[in-house]
């Protein structure tokens, strides 16, 4: 396994820092294996899985998110006002996102129901995401697995938060796999995304993404690292998008398709 420094603070801050992308000296970042981003105390901030997915799975997952796509008939458009993800510049790519998952009502103020995301809800909505999830458990199983392997204290965690929102009838469909220590994912179809911290995101846990389809290359920046990360078709990326400041930048090709698996802070209640 490889290792590279970088000098990022490990210091936990409330906002994102003014920066300027053109003033940053990135350094692509594109390992030939499994590699460890340590900040300046040595400690992991980034975990890279160049091929996690290759030949039949990467496939199978594609057309997961193919097979999503026709269920919905549609696929959901972001916000103008979105302050995470932005269109393609490509105008003839389709794009947009799913979110799936569960949120506590009013942000947990008033009660502990959980409730599905509005992408989950409904009959038509419900079954199809069921489905896309039981395509997925083999993914999600291992995206697990490999969290547990890296930081077993967080998947511990994780996977009493999942093993405690089980009791809620309606979101046994998010449920699939015995081994899950996600309850959230985003699947973001060509979209980028700007600049941000995921501050709704576990302060001290970890996010993964990975991304598939037919597209050539892209790239997972990170300003804080100086470092812009290769995202070739089956990359796995484990970052701490909490305390991290990330973004991706446009796809070079005709068809991104990128899970994000994360849990938020409400849901370690």
């Amino acid at each position: 396994m490889n290792s590279f420094s970088s000098s990022i603070s490990n210091k936990q801050v409330e906002s994102i820092r003014d920066w300027n992308e053109d003033a940053i000296n990135f350094k692509k970042f594109d390992p030939p294996s499994v590699s460890i981003v340590e900040d300046m105390h040595k400690k992991p901030c980034l975990l890279v899985f160049p091929e996690f997915l290759r030949g039949e799975d990467l496939i199978e997952s594609a057309n997961a998110i193919r097979a999503l796509i026709q269920d919905f008939n549609s696929i959901p458009k972001i916000k103008d006002t979105s302050p995470r993800h932005v269109p393609p510049d490509n105008s003839s790519l389709k794009w947009g996102a799913y979110n799936f998952g569960a949120w506590y009502e009013n942000g947990g103020k008033t009660g502990h129901m959980l409730s599905p995301s509005k992408d989950t809800q409904g009959a038509l909505h419900s079954r199809a995401t069921e489905d896309f999830y039981i395509r997925t458990s083999k993914l999600s199983s291992r995206v697990s697995a490999l969290l547990q392997a890296f930081k077993p204290d967080i998947h511990a965690r994780y996977r009493a938060a999942v093993q405690k929102a089980s009791q809620f009838r309606n979101l046994s469909h998010l449920l699939s796999t015995e081994k899950e220590a996600y309850l959230c994912r985003c699947v973001l179809i060509n979209a980028k995304s700007k600049c941000h911290r995921d501050l709704k995101d576990v302060r001290d846990g970890w996010t993964a993404v990975i991304s598939f389809g037919s597209y050539n290359l892209s790239y997972l920046c990170f300003p804080d690292l100086k470092l812009r990360v290769c995202i070739r078709p089956g990359t796995l990326v484990f970052l701490p998008s909490y305390i991290l400041s990330h973004y991706m930048m446009e796809v070079e090709g005709d068809e991104r398709y990128t899970m994000i698996f994360f849990m938020h802070e409400e849901h370690m209640k």
